[in-house]
């Protein structure tokens, strides 16, 4: 898994080094670009992951499911990385890209429950669970998060009702 990430790394940043003078020919650069970006989160490379992510939302051409790609994942590189509030307007822009899918409110109500923000945190699972009434949220590997708990975030595993009760 390793040599594959610092393959797509070292293409992915080529593929950045060369965008201002390339020309933009089909969506295979995008998807280099967003593939490159999850790999990164992968091996815990966030400002990597951030700059694969917010390189695709430059590109022209970008479609509105790639654009709410890039914004997800971008929202979740984020919050690992010191500037929380522009980790949250980019969750922000993530839910008003696209209100109508689920994975936008559980991004950002992961933000929003490590930065202690436990009632909008709540409204944003719970917007989350109405979008995909099928997403296991009694996983019993969850691990419960603690209020302020930035680290935990990083588990990206969806919570329980209990999780949260323990939060508070």
């Amino acid at each position: 898994k390793e040599i594959l990430y610092k393959h797509r790394r070292a293409e992915a940043i080529a593929l950045v080094a060369s965008i201002p003078s390339m020309a933009f020919a089909g969506d295979a650069k995008i998807t280099d670009l967003l593939a490159a970006g999850l790999d990164a989160m992968k091996y815990a490379q966030w400002e990597s992951s951030a700059e694969y992510n917010s390189a695709v939302l430059k590109m022209p051409g970008l479609t509105r499911s790639e654009e709410v790609s890039a914004l997800n994942n971008l929202c979740i590189a984020m919050a690992y990385l010191p500037d929380t509030d522009s980790a949250m307007e980019t969750c922000d822009k993530a839910v008003e890209a696209a209100p109508e899918r689920w994975s936008g409110y559980l991004n950002r109500g992961h933000l929003k429950l490590a930065l202690g923000d436990l009632s909008s945190a709540r409204a944003d699972f719970a917007q989350d669970k109405l979008l995909n009434p099928d997403q296991s949220l009694s996983d019993p590997t969850t691990t419960p998060l603690s209020r302020g708990s930035r680290s935990q975030f990083l588990a990206l595993r969806p919570l329980t009702e209990s999780n949260i009760q323990q939060a508070d």
